[in-house]
């Protein structure tokens, strides 16, 4: 696989700056500018109360992002400059895995810049872009990135001193963020294919890996000490469910901006199978699709065992999924073939780029909103407030990895209230802890109460809330009947 390193041209430079350029309009002209949301608020909180050597809500052991969320806490450190910090390591991620596919891999000139398109795009992982809190996965990826060219490049005789780099990278991970620990795994597979090649021996192999070994097996005992948690789920109890995400995982990262009807749909299970057979029968054909697919499946196997599939735990795996994918294109006879299905990722991921950025942006204004609105209620100082189907998400319904408004960071609000939610809101999330009631329900539950209730303005429109008293909830909303409370909007409706 490494014959010779390919040198960087001019135009190469210029068009990698022309991605780049592209990808940060994409978030200059939507979600760049959203403030703290959700989560963001209560890890503000408690970082201030948590040691940096102890782990972030229970399960993400994290000094470099507790130590920026201190920051904010006692600095006022802005939500623009994580955006700008993003922002950067995302361009220096994207320089990155231009120089793993073009000179570890050593892709060909327009298939390189295809990959490094799709991550500089990065619409299936925008979520760690676009929310503060998600910031990790984007600032522990150089780690990972540098590890693997490192592993995949390095010559049999700088074996030890490979060896301290990659240990040195493997700590910084750690320390970066919890996700880090993939990085041993990913530089195994690699190695493990350098070996199939005969390009080192397995003495070298063993001098590059065993600092790493042992610092990975130091963080897990560590782990165990500081009582840190797994994940939102327990993963070996739930094998079925990680099979399916497993088996959705790529049409997911190809279709980012889909539903969950489609992907349970006929269509959606033979797009997957179609997929996954492209991807193993590529595999089989071509080393470098063979080592792109290994390494995904590594990237994956954390969201199979924590049984949660969103959009944050993509952006890790998305270079590989988009190597393994292109290079399969690559070896279609027909050479226009090829290049139109490069067109069309790249086309469609802007497209999905572009969706995303702007749905984060408008969940962001819809959130505010609503939090305005609901400060600004007057209740009687005898009463308590009670807010029904406060929204946890923001988008079309059964939407994918949808942004989040309010399902966290409660404690943001000025005014004190009470959660209830309704049974078939298509914007809450039951799986929380929030009392499920009856809407008839709810005023005999909750006497000296005064009740709101959050509805779409007009029905299967996602795009506007209205916040208003419970007992209107069934008036006409016609421009004749005055709203009760101020408009919470997202986009424009059509």
């Amino acid at each position: 696989m490494i014959r010779y390193t390919p040198q960087l041209s001019r135009s190469e430079v210029i068009l990698i700056t022309f991605i780049l350029l592209a990808s940060a309009i994409i978030q200059l002209t939507g979600s760049f500018w959203i403030g703290y949301i959700s989560d963001d608020y209560d890890l503000l909180i408690q970082a201030q109360s948590t040691h940096i050597l102890k782990p972030l809500e229970g399960h993400h052991f994290s000094p470099v992002v507790i130590g920026l969320f201190k920051l904010a806490g006692n600095y006022s450190l802005s939500p623009i400059l994580w955006h700008c910090l993003a922002l950067c390591m995302h361009a220096v991620n994207t320089v990155l895995v231009f120089s793993l596919v073009r000179t570890s891999c050593l892709l060909h000139k327009w298939p390189a810049l295809t990959v490094t398109t799709l991550f500089a795009l990065s619409a299936a992982g925008y979520e760690a872009l676009a929310w503060v809190c998600s910031i990790g996965y984007v600032l522990v990826l150089p780690c990972i990135l540098v590890a693997l060219l490192v592993a995949l490049t390095a010559p049999a005789k700088r074996a030890p001193f490979v060896g301290i780099l990659l240990v040195f990278l493997q700590i910084c991970a750690f320390a970066i963020w919890d996700w880090g620990i993939l990085m041993l795994p990913l530089v195994v597979v690699s190695l493990g294919f350098r070996l199939r090649q005969k390009e080192i021996r397995f003495f070298h192999a063993f001098l590059m890996l065993w600092p790493s070994v042992a610092v990975w097996c130091m963080f897990m005992v560590l782990r165990t000490v500081l009582n840190v948690k797994s994940g939102y789920h327990g993963g070996l109890d739930g094998l079925t469910l990680g099979a399916k995400i497993i088996a959705a995982a790529p049409l997911t990262n190809l279709l980012p901006n889909t539903t969950t009807t489609l992907l349970k749909s006929t269509w959606g299970i033979l797009g997957m199978v179609i997929i996954w057979a492209v991807l193993c029968w590529s595999a089989m054909k071509d080393r470098v699709v063979a080592l792109a697919v290994a390494l995904y499946i590594v990237c994956v196997i954390p969201i199979m065992l924590f049984g949660s599939l969103q959009s944050r735990y993509a952006y890790i795996a998305t270079p590989f999924l988009g190597l393994a994918l292109v290079q399969a294109t690559t070896r279609l006879k027909r050479t226009h073939l090829s290049l139109i299905l490069g067109i069309i990722f790249v086309v469609g991921h802007t497209v999905f780029a572009i969706q995303r950025s702007q749905l984060w942006a408008s969940a962001y204004c819809a959130a505010k909103g609503l939090r305005t609105t609901i400060d600004s209620i007057h209740i009687s100082p005898k009463n308590d407030l009670v807010v029904v189907n406060l929204p946890d998400s923001f988008g079309p319904p059964n939407m994918i990895w949808r942004p989040f408004l309010w399902r966290n960071g409660i404690t943001s609000f000025l005014k004190n209230f009470k959660r209830v939610n309704t049974p078939g809101c298509p914007f809450v999330w039951y799986g929380a802890q929030i009392p499920v009631v009856a809407q008839d329900q709810v005023a005999s539950l909750h006497p000296n109460s005064e009740i709101y209730v959050v509805t779409s303005q007009h029905p299967e429109d996602w795009h506007q809330f209205l916040v208003k008293p419970l007992e209107s909830d069934n008036t006409d909303n016609s421009d004749e009947q005055p709203a009760a409370q101020v408009l919470s909007k997202g986009v424009p409706s059509d």
